[in-house]
């Protein structure tokens, strides 16, 4: 560690001034100690004060008098846009953050949202096979640009109706369920469940691997990453039904360690209104149960797929209900557009937390869109991006 030198100067006792004295904390110097000409910029030399030589905490704003730094203490010339940037940083024109630049900093006009451009929504349409279910479906969209955000991403599905249809049960098993049984009695059971699906209980996932119209229930433990536990006797038992996963990535490997992002458990719906709907209604007639749509209601966003695109929002959902006018419908806060019947309705899932990315090669992001349980069928999937462009 070097030596510390102590300070030295002619300090002033009772009026007079004295020999060369050390300060000590506490100590002030008068101006009318030092003389005007005793510091000038031709007694310092260039590198004798440098940032290195200063701590960090050293100079802070209670230690400089609010008139300190003024700019009238600051030669006019001496910062001017020719020593920041170009001499193309004319008036008007603010400094923006341009992350495809090596610059980083780049001059736009003022008003253009700091360099930041909204595009036109780019939609995305796929179809999950039943042949690639192991796999998922790969595939690609063109974002527009390469460095950018995705400020919205809307998606919904076809899914068919076996994928869709709820089922609930319960132990039936007076010393309850263990650990290790994978074969144990239900009652209660309400809905349809097929072999091969996928049921929860509690924290843990089963697979049904038996015909499961009848009691008791054949299945495997500990699923999709679960761990199998003792449940109690009566414990609910609901079916997973079979949302979709779709992952996003910067380039075409792919490797999950560099995963832009995962969304998972998309559960969309799809029905068809059984009746036409007039200009300024606020019901829509469908073809099937709506409520056995898990996490279905109010505040969810619906689609109209018709020559104009109705978007309107979820206010209530009817199943089989006393009043028939209203069996198997949604109740909608917005006026609706006309559409004659039999045109497809689907449940929209709406995703708008900001997302940003940088893309290895070009514009194109690469996709993932996998069904999280079993797949039935084809599953035609349309994804709408909104994206803001930062270059």
């Amino acid at each position: 560690m070097a030596a510390q030198i102590p300070l030295r100067a002619v300090k002033a006792v009772g009026g007079s001034a004295t020999a060369l004295t050390e300060f000590q904390d506490g100590d002030t110097i008068s101006a009318t100690w030092i003389g005007t000409s005793a510091v000038t910029a031709s007694k310092i030399a260039a590198s004798a004060v440098i940032t290195a030589k200063i701590n960090a905490g050293a100079v802070t704003s209670p230690k400089l008098g609010a008139s300190a730094v003024t700019a009238t203490k600051i030669a006019a010339s001496a910062i001017t846009f020719s020593k920041i940037a170009s001499s193309n940083a004319a008036s008007g024109r603010v400094l923006s953050y341009n992350p495809s630049s090596t610059s980083k900093l780049k001059w736009v006009a003022a008003g253009t949202g700091g360099g930041v451009s909204r595009l036109a929504e780019v939609t995305e349409t796929v179809t999950h096979a039943t042949s690639v279910a192991s796999t998922g479906c790969l595939d690609s969209v063109d974002l527009g640009t390469s460095f950018g955000s995705i400020v919205r991403l809307r998606v919904y599905a076809s899914l068919t109706a076996g994928q869709l249809v709820n089922w609930t049960g319960y132990i039936n098993n007076g010393s309850g369920l263990s650990a290790t049984a994978t074969s144990f009695a239900y009652d209660g059971g309400s809905g349809t469940l097929d072999q091969n699906d996928y049921i929860q209980i509690d924290n843990e996932i089963l697979k049904v691997t038996s015909n499961p119209t009848t009691t008791p229930l054949t299945c495997e433990r500990g699923k999709k990453g679960t761990l199998a536990e003792y449940h109690d006797d009566n414990t609910l038992m609901v079916k997973c039904n079979h949302g979709l996963r779709i992952s996003f990535y910067p380039d075409s490997n792919r490797k999950e360690n560099e995963c832009l992002f995962t969304l998972r458990g998309i559960l969309t719906g799809k029905w068809t209104n059984d009746a036409a709907v007039s200009t300024g209604a606020h019901m829509i007639p469908l073809d099937a149960d709506p409520t056995l749509l898990p996490d279905f209601g109010e505040g969810d966003l619906i689609l109209i797929d018709d020559t104009a695109d109705d978007l309107v929002t979820v206010q209530s959902v009817f199943g089989n209900v006393a009043n028939a006018t209203y069996d198997y419908s949604l109740s909608i806060y917005e006026a609706m557009a006309t559409h004659v019947s039999g045109k497809p309705v689907y449940r929209v899932l709406q995703f708008d937390v900001p997302i940003p990315f940088a893309l290895a090669g070009g514009t194109v992001l690469y996709y993932t869109v996998q069904v999280d349980q079993k797949i039935a069928a084809n599953v035609p999937v349309t994804m709408k991006f909104l994206i803001d462009d930062y270059t």
